[in-house]
Order: structure tokens, then C-alpha cells, then sequence
């Protein structure tokens, strides 16, 4: 016996689309409705510890090193007061996504900073 059509769900338009396009994400616009674009999974997540000035330690998450410590230097999207600047980096992580990056740097936030400080001298 073969079902119709109208019985069956009628399905929403991304699950509708083929498996490749439904990971990868579709953009939905005027002109294209249905264009697809690629995500950069290879993308990595670095957590990274900065020397201040005053030689507290900052730690943060970002998926490029150089250019956050150059943000930080010139106090560009930085929280970080005149009185800590210049940062130096002194220690990072690699992660493969973002979500295993923001949880090690909450762990390292509860550290004390006698061990935050023995984590950058394990490099040395």
C-alpha cells in the first residue's frame, strides 16, 4: 500500500535541503534564497594569560592571539585599565572549539594567582 502524499508531515524547508548543506548552514536572502556558505570548522580557540604592568595576570579566551594582544595594548575592545597596560603574553592553550576554550578559562579563574603562577612557570 502506498501512502499519499498529503498524509504524509509536510516537512520544514531545512530539513528538506540535503544533509551536506543542513551542517554546513544555508543563508536565507532576497536574491538566493537558498545559498549556502561554509563555516570554518578547523577554526581554534586559545586561552592565553597576559603579565600586566603591574604584574597581575589576565586570562581570556580568543580565536586569534595576536591581534587580542594588540587590542589589549592599545585599549581596543579592552576592559583592562591604563595602570595594566602593556600586557605581555606569557602563556596559551589550544582548543578546538569555543565552548571547551570558556570552560578551561573558568577553571583557571577559580585558581588562586600562587597557582595561575605556576601554571606560566611550567613553560619556563
Amino acid at each position: 500500500m502506498v501512502k499519499s502524499s498529503w498524509l504524509l508531515p509536510k516537512l520544514p524547508i531545512w530539513l528538506r535541503r540535503p544533509l551536506e548543506e543542513r551542517i554546513i548552514g544555508v543563508r536565507f536572502t532576497a536574491s538566493a534564497p537558498f545559498t549556502t556558505f561554509k563555516v570554518n570548522c578547523s577554526m581554534s580557540w586559545f586561552l592565553y594569560i597576559l603579565r600586566c604592568k603591574d604584574q597581575s595576570l589576565y586570562t581570556g579566551i580568543t580565536w586569534d592571539l595576536k591581534r587580542r594582544v594588540k587590542e589589549h595594548n592599545s585599549r581596543i575592545k579592552s576592559c583592562l585599565q591604563l595602570s595594566k597596560i602593556p600586557v605581555r603574553l606569557v602563556y596559551w592553550e589550544r582548543f578546538e572549539d569555543r565552548y571547551l576554550a570558556a570552560k578551561r578559562e573558568k577553571e583557571i579563574k577559580g585558581w588562586s594567582r600562587v597557582k595561575k603562577q605556576k601554571l606560566v612557570d611550567s613553560l619556563h
